[in-house]
C-alpha cells in the first residue's frame, strides 16, 4: 500500500533576493510542539544567522522565525571574514527532556561563501578550521551560548562537522552522531560515526567507529544514522553520481558502502544530494533525488524529490513503491525556472504520521523559493 501525501506551504518569499531554506524540525515533547530550525539563503552557500519557529497544532501554523543569538553571525579572527552557522538540525533528547540544534560554523567575506577547505577555490592559506556547534533549547524557552564538539583525534583537522545529519538516540541518553572529516592537503571528506554522552548542557564525545572513504571529488558527505529493528543504517552523499549505504550491528562499526540500487540490481543515478531515512508504518523508507528523464536539465536533478521503502534485507529500494513527495514546480526544459530541492529533513510524529520539510529556492530568480511540508500517513 502506498503512503497517502499531502503538500503545504509553510512560507513563501521573505523579500526579493532572499527566502527562507534549511528548514529541519523535531517534536519537543516536553512542550508538546514542534521546533523548526531555519536560515535565509541568499547565494550559493551563503546563508543569513539560524532562527528558529515553533508549531502547536503538528505543523498547522507556525509562529514568525526569531533568531538563536547563540547561532548568528559573529566577527572571525581574520579581517574581512564574518563567522556564521549552517545546516543546523534541531533533535529532542528524551532523557534530559532538552532539544539540541547541532549544525556547524562557516565562514563569509563580503556577500559569498569563503572556503577555507578548498572545495571550490582556495582563497589563501588560512588556518579557520571548521567544526561542529550546538545550542540547547532549554524548558523555558532559551537557548544556550554556542558550544563546540571536540574529538581530540581530529582536532587540528580542516573540517569535523556534522551538519545536515540524522542520528540516533539510545535508551541511556547516549547520542550516535555521524561527522565528516577532511584532513590537510586532501579534498576528499570522510565519515566515521561517534558515541557521544549528553548531560542536558554539553556535548562529549566517547569514541569513534571505523573511517569510510569514497576518494572521488570531495568525497562522501552529509551521512544520515538511524536504528531501525536491531540494526543500524547509514546513507551517504557522493560526487560519483551514487549516493551510498552501509549497515552496523552497533552504529559505530559499519559494513563496506554500496551505491543505492533498486530491487532488480539497476543503480540510482543521484548527484551529490542528501538522502535521509524515514520510519513509518513499521517500515523503513528513503527520502531522496535522482535523475529521471524529466529531470535531465535540471541542476544536480534536484527536483522532484522521491520516497521509496527500502528492501532492508538486500539493502536497496523498492522500485514499485517510489512516490513523489515534492512535485517539480517550474518548467524541465527551461530549467533555471525550476525550484531546487534537497535540503530537508523528515520526521515522524507517530508510528503512522510523518512531516518532511524543505526549502526550494529559484537561484536564477534572485533566489527566490518556498518552503514547503509534506504530511504523511500509512493508513
Amino acid at each position: 500500500m502506498l503512503i497517502r501525501i499531502k503538500n503545504t506551504i509553510i512560507f513563501a518569499d521573505i523579500k526579493k533576493t532572499k527566502t527562507f531554506f534549511h528548514p529541519k524540525t523535531t517534536l519537543d515533547i516536553c512542550n508538546d510542539r514542534l521546533v523548526m530550525t531555519i536560515q535565509t539563503i541568499g547565494g550559493s552557500d551563503y546563508y543569513g544567522p539560524v532562527q528558529a519557529c515553533y508549531s502547536k497544532d503538528k505543523g498547522i501554523n507556525w509562529s514568525k522565525p526569531e533568531a538563536i543569538p547563540s547561532l548568528g553571525w559573529q566577527d572571525s579572527k581574520q579581517a574581512g571574514i564574518v563567522e556564521g552557522v549552517c545546516d543546523v538540525v534541531p533533535d529532542y533528547h528524551a532523557k534530559t527532556k532538552k532539544t539540541l540544534a547541532i549544525g556547524h560554523n562557516v565562514y563569509y567575506k563580503g556577500d559569498r561563501f569563503y572556503d577555507t577547505s578548498g572545495y571550490f577555490f582556495k582563497d589563501d592559506k588560512s588556518s579557520l578550521q571548521r567544526f561542529a556547534v550546538y545550542s540547547v533549547l532549554d524548558s523555558n524557552g532559551g537557548w544556550s551560548p554556542r558550544q563546540r564538539i571536540y574529538f581530540e583525534e581530529f582536532k587540528n583537522c580542516l573540517s569535523f562537522v556534522c551538519g545536515c545529519t540524522q542520528k540516533t538516540f539510545l535508551p541511556n541518553g547516549q547520542i550516535i552522531i555521524p561527522f565528516c572529516i577532511q584532513y590537510e592537503n586532501r579534498l576528499d571528506v570522510s565519515v566515521c560515526s561517534i558515541l557521544c554522552d549528553f548531560d542536558g548542557h554539553v556535548i562529549t564525545a566517547l569514541q569513534r567507529g571505523n573511517i569510510l572513504e569514497n576518494p572521488v571529488e570531495r568525497g562522501l558527505l552529509e551521512p544520515s544514522i538511524c536504528q531501525f529493528k536491531n540494526l543500524h543504517y547509514m546513507t551517504l552523499r557522493a560526487e560519483d553520481d551514487c549516493g551510498y549505504v552501509t549497515v552496523s550491528d552497533d552504529g559505530l562499526n559499519w559494513d563496506k558502502i554500496k551505491p543505492w540500487q533498486w530491487d532488480n540490481g539497476e543503480k540510482l543515478t543521484m548527484s551529490t544530494t542528501q538522502q535521509h531515512w524515514l520510519t513509518l508504518g513499521g517500515k523503513l523508507y528513503l527520502v531522496y533525488t535522482r535523475k529521471t528523464k524529466q529531470n535531465d536539465k535540471v541542476v544536480r536533478w534536484r527536483s522532484p524529490m522521491f520516497i521509496a521503502e527500502v528492501d532492508t534485507d538486500k539493502l536497496c529500494l523498492k522500485s514499485e513503491t517510489e512516490q513523489t513527495v515534492f512535485p517539480m514546480r517550474g518548467d524541465p526544459d527551461n530549467p533555471d525556472t525550476v525550484a531546487l530541492m534537497g535540503n530537508f529533513m523528515p520526521l515522524a510524529l507517530s508510528p503512522n504520521e510523518a512531516i518532511i520539510t524543505d526549502g526550494d529556492v529559484l537561484p536564477f530568480i534572485d533566489y527566490s523559493g518556498k518552503v514547503l511540508m509534506a504530511r504523511l500517513f500509512a493508513d
